[in-house]
């Protein structure tokens, strides 16, 4: 592997569309803070209907994963690039203009914005594969995270401040895909049709898309997000049931912190991955399945640390294993499969997210569970993903980063 060396022309200007692009991929998140003003609005529904709203962007984001596989060989990156940013906005506008006067357009709405969600982390992932390797690869992902990062802590504060003119203006937020567009069309260059490799005589070449590797990575990848999305959809209910008058202050102080330890998981990943290579995404999991169970632990106020202690090691965990994720699949996939191989991780990632409501809350309710029941489930579902982790470490090999 190489060394970091100075980027290109052309590697400053890919990483300028890439990371423009990237700070949007958590935007969607602002649709949960008007929930409560849907409910008010379209009494007539369901609450569950009205929570779908929400819930629609991160099922629709697995499809857009997925069809990114489908795209890939019929558009530019660029192309790609601005379909993406064309889903969001045209969602964005149908939530601005229908919030108030039909559920469908809302849901119509959320498909679309979850679709152009889905799109932006395989795209993304295949921008960077193609275009940094060695120590460049693994100095990109961490801005890559860092931007996403940085973009889920930003939004939700703009999104607040809208709330407070008008509910409805929080799908302003999605029209910063204009500026992003821009930003596209400007630095993104226009190249050539993905194309699978050819054998001699013209003829395309079979490209190996699953191994043992991504296999395994994809079991992890579907678990992880399954019990990241427990701790994230739990958090403001767990300060609730210890006592606290403004649990969703203290939660948004979790989120916080989470997100802080996510870049600095991101900031510190070339450390990682030249000291331990791919075993540092085992290693995330673990961290991760250690912060589960001290959460699950935490039943009293006196225990306020011990909670952001735990939220701290689950942002760093989850942190190291997404961002070491996008240096060392591309090296471990055969070429012409990091397409597939980035849809796909990305997809049981999400899929996870969507799923956690269904797996996690909707059992342990049934069961007569509490909240802490809920953080006890994931964290032993996490502990046993852990084993299968190390277990499977041999399948997916301990190669370093170099420089």
């Amino acid at each position: 592997m190489q060394t970091a060396n100075k980027w290109t022309a052309l590697q400053v200007r890919i990483a300028i569309a890439i990371l423009s692009l990237n700070a949007l991929a958590l935007s969607k998140n602002v649709i949960s803070l008007i929930i409560a003003d849907l409910i008010q609005t379209y009494p007539e529904y369901p609450v569950s209907t009205i929570q779908l709203i929400f819930s629609t962007t991160t099922g629709m984001a697995v499809v857009g994963s997925l069809l990114c596989i489908w795209l890939e060989k019929r558009m530019t990156l660029k192309s790609m690039s601005m379909l993406t940013l064309a889903s969001i906005l045209i969602g964005g506008a149908l939530g601005l203009i229908f919030a108030k006067t039909s559920v469908p357009m809302l849901f119509l709405s959320s498909i679309l914005i979850g679709i152009g969600m889905g799109l932006i982390t395989p795209l993304n992932g295949i921008n960077i594969a193609n275009h940094f390797e060695g120590a460049d690869l693994v100095k990109m992902n961490a801005q890559n995270s860092v931007a996403a990062t940085v973009g889920s802590v930003v939004f939700p504060l703009i999104g607040g401040l809208l709330v407070v003119i008008d509910w409805p203006c929080v799908y302003w937020i999605f029209f910063l895909s204009i500026p992003v567009m821009i930003i596209t069309i400007i630095v993104q260059p226009r190249e050539e049709l993905q194309r699978a490799p050819r054998v001699e005589g013209g003829a395309p070449a079979k490209v190996k898309v699953w191994s043992p590797a991504l296999i395994c990575w994809v079991i992890e990848s579907f678990f992880a997000g399954l019990c990241w999305m427990v701790y994230q959809s739990n958090a403001s209910s767990l300060f609730q049931g210890l006592g606290f008058a403004n649990y969703a202050q203290m939660a948004s102080y979790g989120s916080f912190l989470f997100a802080g330890m996510n870049v600095i998981a991101a900031t510190t990943l070339k450390f990682f991955c030249r000291k331990f290579g791919k075993p540092c995404m085992t290693g995330g999991i673990v961290l991760m399945a250690i912060g589960l169970f001290m959460l699950a632990a935490c039943s009293s106020t006196a225990m306020l640390w011990l909670i952001f202690v735990a939220t701290a090691i689950i942002g760093f965990g989850f942190g190291i294993f997404k961002s070491a994720s996008f240096v060392f699949l591309p090296i471990t996939l055969d070429k012409g499969a990091a397409a597939k191989g980035f849809s796909y991780f990305n997809a049981a990632n999400v899929l996870g997210n969507f799923l956690t409501p269904y797996l996690i809350t909707s059992t342990v309710t049934q069961m007569g569970g509490t909240i802490y029941t809920r953080y006890i489930l994931s964290a032993v579902i996490c502990a046993g993903l852990s084993v299968f982790a190390i277990a499977t470490q041999k399948l997916k090999g301990t190669e370093k980063i170099a420089g």
